[in-house]
């Protein structure tokens, strides 16, 4: 997977397209990736199967994928451009396994020894749920150790099956109405 030319083209297209503030931000997700245009390829990918509800987009079409979204989601560029940046906050996390929470730094560890990089959409929407929308944290853990659960049954059986991001999202209840913590 080779996402250099994506990237660059994406930052090219960030530099004419946001503002100052905004095309700052980039930058500044840029360098928290150490410059990494292909971990950063990873994460856009990841980050797009999120907002293609599942739909993950080929290699090839990283770029295309995100202007196309951000364009039929051009009324909200400045939510847009903050809630990329937050994801990708979430998404090194659990890439470098730095959790403060030892429940989560946990269940991050034991998906990321099985190997279970598909599974980090649904990660990245969870940890956004929490700290972002404010889900509760024993819905939070509740979903936690369900994906963990799901990867260990899949791991232990040594299967090939790639979990769908829809499919788990059900599963682990995603797709339920938000509670908000009081």
């Amino acid at each position: 997977m080779e996402y250099i030319s994506q990237i660059e083209k994406l930052y090219k297209f960030f530099e004419f397209t946001l503002d100052f503030e905004e095309v700052h931000l980039m930058y500044k997700m840029k360098h928290s990736f150490n410059d990494d245009l292909n971990l950063i390829g990873c994460f856009f990918k990841d980050f797009l199967t999120i907002k293609q509800d599942g739909v993950i987009p080929d290699d090839e079409s990283i770029y295309d994928n995100f202007v196309l979204w951000f364009e039929e989601n051009s009324i909200n560029s400045k939510q847009n451009i903050k809630e990329v940046y937050e994801y990708s906050i979430y998404y090194l996390k659990i890439i470098f396994e730095e959790f403060e929470d030892n429940e989560a730094q946990c269940a991050v560890s034991t998906i990321n020894a099985c190997f279970a990089i598909d599974v980090y959409p649904n990660l990245m929407c969870i940890f956004y749920k929490y700290y972002i929308q404010k889900t509760d944290t024993q819905t939070f853990y509740s979903m936690l150790k369900s994906i963990t659960d799901i990867v260990l049954k899949r791991y232990e059986k040594v299967s090939d099956n790639i979990l769908k991001y829809k499919d788990l999202n059900e599963r682990i209840g995603l797709g339920e109405p938000e509670r908000a913590v009081i």
